[in-house]
């Protein structure tokens, strides 16, 4: 007797993952593991919607209905958003409710064809003074402010939203107090602490944190004296690829693009 095995392929990587980077340090590190890792074993599968689910709510799509338990009834549904994962002692489950401790017995992954977090709705600004308040003016002038708000982002054509502000996380906050030891805005003109660029005829003052790890991120935070803002950059450990904005408040920076 001969046995056919049945071929799959192989589970995508989530393609809106690149749109969580930023929101939180332990997510960032989730993230890179699972793009780095081209090859998705079901085990791989099984590890990321687990990790994932810590973070974010998780959408899958199977390829024939199954039978879910939503709220106290079972449901039939191709397509779910699902509150968590756990591994139980012989499979994976699912949590009924966000950061639960008890759930149910996830169907084969044989029948997902395709899984995802869950990313909020883009949440607009109402007005050009409320965009203003998310800026604090020592980093940014308002003439720059109103060059943004009137101009769209390159990396999903729109507005500037709330989503494009992103939180500076843990290293990028010891670099902020670095940074504003001498930093008194960018109508200051340099001073002690600004290195002199005779040259090109302006001072720069840049504070850094390199983290000489796969996982970490460099991160850097700079004024040059010709500009009217604070640029800020969070790279992958040397290398010069990651993401890339400006200075909002001393705990957050405005997302202007990826590379």
């Amino acid at each position: 007797m001969s046995l056919t095995a049945t071929f799959r392929e192989p589970i995508p990587v989530p393609a809106n993952l690149v749109n969580l980077i930023g929101e939180s340090n332990g997510l960032d590190a989730v993230i890179e593991q699972i793009i780095r890792n081209k090859n998705q074993t079901d085990e791989d599968v099984q590890n990321n919607l687990c990790v994932l689910g810590r973070y974010k709510k998780i959408k899958v799509k199977f390829t024939e209905p199954q039978q879910i338990v939503t709220g106290h009834r079972w449901k039939q549904v191709t397509e779910h958003v699902f509150n968590g994962f756990f591994r139980g002692k012989v499979c994976l489950c699912y949590l009924l409710k966000s950061g639960g401790k008890t759930g149910y017995r996830f169907p084969s992954l044989h029948l997902v064809e395709s899984y995802e977090p869950v990313i909020s709705a883009l949440k607009e600004f109402a007005s050009l003074a409320e965009f203003k308040k998310k800026f604090d003016t020592r980093f940014i002038t308002e003439t720059e402010i109103e060059k943004l708000w009137n101009s769209k982002s390159s990396q999903h054509g729109g507005k500037y939203n709330k989503d494009d502000f992103h939180r500076i996380g843990r290293r990028g906050l010891e670099v902020m107090q670095e940074f504003l030891r001498f930093f008194k805005g960018v109508n200051d003109g340099g001073g002690p602490g600004y290195i002199k660029r005779e040259e090109d005829g302006y001072s720069i003052r840049n504070k850094r944190y390199l983290s000489y790890h796969h996982l970490g991120r460099d991160i850097s935070i700079s004024h040059q004296t010709n500009l009217s803002y604070v640029y800020y950059s969070s790279e992958y450990s040397g290398c010069s690829n990651g993401r890339y904005g400006l200075v909002a408040n001393e705990r957050e920076f405005l997302w202007l693009e990826d590379d």
